[in-house]
């Protein structure tokens, strides 16, 4: 059974707390279960609001079959909703009420151009999808959720965040109750090689491991 976490809970609130943004953008390091908690919240969003249209975007279709579209079977399952009929070519799924999520890989630079959506699109690994690709798409979308991950800089730090109809969220493996532990351990091993007990740095490579994927930091 899902259980709710921290991550969770934010993601929530930040999109609660800022009703008028048109871009909600979550950063995280490793295990901080960002892109599981939006896909609940977007089920849950496609549940209660029927003939709601959703979009998620991926850099590559292929990937995004391990990836989310596993994370959303998952999810749908635990739900108990999940019907496989209802999943046309296991990149379409349409609910009982009319609502739709669609998955696309954003692999031809001309994407953007013919996408056109009434709902909300969720760009997943924005940070590896090419600008052009989404500026063309959350152009048009009435909603905008993206996460990335923090392992290197983009155009979401330089272009996107510092917009005034952004909503920005930083969440970390700290905020996932449900981490597995020999990850968390991975993670606090890359502290303790980092940095001295006093918070100066030990080993700058170590550090910087740590700043990523324990707390999430670009």
């Amino acid at each position: 059974m899902i259980q709710t976490t921290t991550t969770l809970n934010k993601i929530s609130k930040l999109i609660k707390d800022n009703p008028d943004a048109h871009v909600y953008s979550i950063v995280g390091g490793a295990c901080c279960s960002k892109t599981f908690s939006i896909l609940v919240l977007l089920i849950n969003h496609c549940l209660n609001k029927p003939d709601s249209e959703i979009n998620i975007v991926s850099h590559q279709l292929s990937k995004a079959r391990i990836t989310v579209i596993k994370d959303f079977r998952y999810i749908m399952s635990d739900f108990g909703i999940y019907n496989p009929d209802k999943f046309r070519g296991g990149v379409e799924y349409t609910f009982e009420n009319g609502s739709m999520i669609r998955f696309i890989g954003a692999d031809r630079m001309d994407i953007g151009k013919g996408l056109r959506t009434r709902g909300w699109v969720f760009f997943n690994e924005a940070n590896r999808l090419a600008y052009e690709t989404y500026r063309q798409i959350s152009s048009r979308a009435e909603k905008v959720i993206l996460d990335y991950n923090a392992d290197f800089e983009s155009y979401i730090e330089r272009r996107v965040n510092v917009l005034p109809d952004t909503a920005f969220l930083r969440v970390n493996v700290y905020d996932n109750e449900m981490a597995p532990e020999n990850e968390i351990k991975e993670i606090e091993s890359y502290k303790e090689q980092g940095y001295n007990p006093d918070g100066t740095i030990k080993d700058e490579y170590f550090a910087n491991l740590y700043n990523v994927y324990g707390l999430g930091m670009v």
